[in-house]
């Protein structure tokens, strides 16, 4: 039956059906809230809502609280829950707003209720993300700062050299100079990817694949980082030489290297 329907029919249904799953979500997070408010999860002994209804859907503990937890702030947010149930917002924009709703704004969330809805309903979805997100920010502009000023009290980052001489490198920045770093880095490996793809294409023409290249994307990743470093010190992808001479010493005490103005300079000799 399915493979007869027109490209328009079954672009039609595919949407329709995405439509009426949230419709059942939004049903779904009114039976559970009253469900979960009645206690009567509890009269097999469960120890939480979220546990029996895992056991008695087969779905993940994960899934069951995050299913509870939003029945659970859908019962306090009447705006949310109407346009969840009349089809206006979907399931993922529902958990948008179930999200920016933290314990400490829930007296300015209501306040502000019929914006964030409207927010979250006409705008694209990542727009819609950036804006609740800005909304929550300025709602607890203190717990904003703070939260800045932990993340940027909480950087770190450690670069090991192992028992066999690699380097174990891990590092943690706050967002900002997360951002100004990940910017950088990501440059830095697309011009490495470019080079990769050119040289691959030469070799393979026109129908190479990503199999082709010569470095997997985590390995170009580690290259960016070194190219990175090589252009902090303003080498240009050089680095000065180390040269180390082993020689005895009745032959280093004849050589006049040294003595020459215009000899190179040697790092390091070892007798």
């Amino acid at each position: 039956m399915l493979a007869v329907l027109s490209d328009t029919e079954l672009h039609d249904s595919v949407v329709a059906i995405q439509a009426a799953i949230d419709q059942l979500a939004a049903q779904q997070a009114t039976l559970l809230a009253m469900w979960n408010a009645r206690g009567i999860w509890s009269d097999d002994g469960s120890r939480s809502p979220a546990h029996r209804y895992a056991r008695e859907t087969g779905l993940s503990i994960t899934d069951a609280k995050a299913l509870v937890r939003r029945s659970r702030a859908l019962s306090e947010m009447p705006l949310v829950a109407e346009a969840f149930e009349n089809g206006s917002l979907s399931s993922s924009r529902v958990n948008l707003l179930v999200r920016v709703r933290q314990p400490h704004l829930t007296e300015v969330f209501s306040r502000d209720e019929e914006l964030l809805v409207d927010i979250a309903k006409d705008l694209p979805f990542d727009d819609a993300t950036r804006a609740l997100q800005y909304w929550a920010q300025c709602a607890d502009e203190a717990s904003a700062e703070s939260k800045a000023k932990r993340q940027l009290q909480a950087r770190c980052a450690e670069a090991v050299r192992t028992f066999e001489g690699t380097v174990d490198l891990q590092a943690l920045f706050d967002p900002v100079s997360g951002e100004i770093f990940l910017n950088e880095f990501q440059r830095i490996e697309d011009e490495l990817f470019e080079a990769d793809w050119q040289r691959a294409k030469a070799l393979h023409g026109d129908n190479l694949t990503s199999a082709d290249l010569e470095r997997t994307p985590t390995q170009r990743r580690a290259d960016a980082l070194v190219e990175m470093a090589k252009r902090s010190s303003g080498s240009s992808g050089t680095t000065k030489p180390l040269v180390s001479i082993l020689v005895d010493y009745p032959s280093f005490a004849s050589v006049s290297l040294l003595q020459e103005p215009s000899s190179p300079q040697v790092s390091s000799f070892h007798c």
